[in-house]
């Protein structure tokens, strides 16, 4: 790209000029610091253009939106609000690092939103998130306290400065962390086992975050006959179900997730051991 060409992008794209059809443009509102790595990026949006441009949607805990940095490239995000539309960003590697580094006023493009979102089942819900995982799950618990469920939150990360800011007023909200910085020290799946041995009952447990904890949650439930439901993760290209690169078994993550009920997940072989990379070669998938 010539620098004639660079500097028209970098103009359009600071300056909010819609590119095509495919995407909406959103100036950011503000941006909320979650943590020493992690901001919550919250969209001014034109709703006449989103009108104008394709049919109304409400987007759901659970769906995402694919953003596009024009020059950079495009990287799927969940949802961490709808009113107005947010995304929360952890930055660690080039594309999220340059997200978070925008200001009030500064654009960006998406797609969206697109997937399976989370459908809210019963009175008392259960929510564990593990590291990024947080998000979503946030949304989630203002949707079911509006709908006067009972919500429990339960988030987990490695220490205390990696944690999100969770807390919902209304829900009752657990923390662990994996050196005791903060709460209990451990995983988020051991509070949720010394929640259930005291009788604590839920109809129906959500999870989002590492796949080796939404194992243990999925076994969990079966066990204690919970309904659950779980976002699973993978390298989206298209978001729209084109590609293939987000495949798990027979499963595409994007179209027909990203939320997937506890006997699906727990159904799958490739759940909690392998993904394809972005060049598409299956990898195994690596635990921490």
């Amino acid at each position: 790209m010539n620098n004639r060409m660079k500097n028209k992008q970098i103009a359009e794209w600071f300056g909010c000029v819609e590119m095509n059809g495919v995407y909406k443009v959103a100036k950011i509102a503000t941006a909320i610091v979650e943590n020493e790595s992690t901001k919550t990026l919250v969209f001014a949006e034109n709703r006449k253009q989103e009108t104008e441009n394709s049919e109304p949607k409400t987007p759901y805990p659970g769906q995402f939106i694919m953003v596009w940095l024009p020059g950079i490239g495009e990287k799927p995000f969940s949802l961490s609000g709808n009113a107005p539309l947010a995304i929360t960003v952890a930055g660690v590697g080039e594309f999220s690092k340059k997200l978070i580094s925008l200001k009030k006023g500064n654009c960006v493009y998406y797609r969206g939103p697109f997937g399976k979102g989370f459908v809210l089942k019963g009175r008392n819900i259960l929510l564990i998130g593990g590291g990024y995982g947080a998000a979503p799950l946030r949304f989630l618990a203002k949707m079911a306290l509006a709908k006067k469920a009972n919500v429990t939150m339960i988030v987990g990360a490695r220490n205390k400065s990696l944690l999100q800011k969770t807390k919902v007023k209304g829900a009752e909200l657990l923390v662990a962390t994996g050196d005791g910085s903060e709460g209990a020290k451990g995983f988020a799946t051991d509070v949720m086992a010394a929640l259930l041995r005291t009788g604590k009952k839920f109809d129906c447990a959500y999870a989002c975050g590492p796949e080796i904890m939404m194992k243990k949650i999925a076994e969990t439930c079966k066990k204690n006959k919970i309904q659950g439901q779980f976002l699973l993760e993978r390298i989206f290209k298209c978001g729209i179900g084109v590609c293939g690169q987000c495949a798990i078994d027979d499963k595409l993550v994007c179209a027909d997730g990203p939320k997937f009920e506890r006997d699906e997940v727990l159904a799958l072989k490739e759940f909690c051991k392998c993904q394809y990379d972005a060049t598409g070669k299956k990898v195994e998938l690596k635990h921490r």
